[in-house]
């Protein structure tokens, strides 16, 4: 995983703990948050596992093959949020745990070619734009709620001329 920047994990850990959170306490967050959530796992996931079966490990990558399948917006799998929340909570353990071990194994996750400092620098810059697009996002769909105009029933036999 050497080639492979931490943000891999570090954003879709994100954007599935708002997902996650936002399913157990009930609120619904709207169709496009879980859109582009479903875009950047599927890319993250695509990513670790090409790196993963590259570098030989196969259980790893596999993982992340079957998270890539299942959030693919390409041909999506539809379920309901309850079952969709089960699957969030497994793919930010797998994604937790990847990067846990990761760490704990002594990978280096950023090429050792670039200078610390401005490797630090370019990583704090990175971190604080993605969180700052998150929270935009999340206060531009929370704010969204359904129109409150009175929900009017078409009459189909009014539309029929009578004779």
């Amino acid at each position: 995983m050497k080639t492979v920047p931490i943000n891999v994990w570090i954003v879709p850990i994100i954007l599935l703990t708002v997902a996650i959170l936002a399913g157990v306490d009930g609120t619904r967050l709207p169709y496009g948050y879980f859109t582009f959530m479903r875009i950047v796992i599927f890319l993250a996931a695509g990513c670790i596992a090409a790196v993963g079966f590259r570098d030989g490990k196969q259980l790893w990558a596999t993982m992340f093959v079957l998270i890539a399948v299942l959030f693919n917006p390409f041909v999506p799998i539809e379920m309901k949020r309850d079952d969709w929340l089960i699957f969030d909570i497994i793919t930010f353990v797998v994604f937790l745990a990847h990067t846990v071990v990761g760490r704990l194994a002594g990978i280096r996750f950023i090429s050792e070619n670039i200078d610390r400092k401005r490797l630090r620098g370019i990583l704090s810059a990175t971190a604080m734009i993605l969180v700052l697009i998150s929270v935009c996002g999340l206060l531009l769909f929370v704010g969204r709620r359904p129109s409150t105009l009175p929900r009017q029933d078409i009459n189909f036999d009014d539309l029929i001329p009578r004779k």
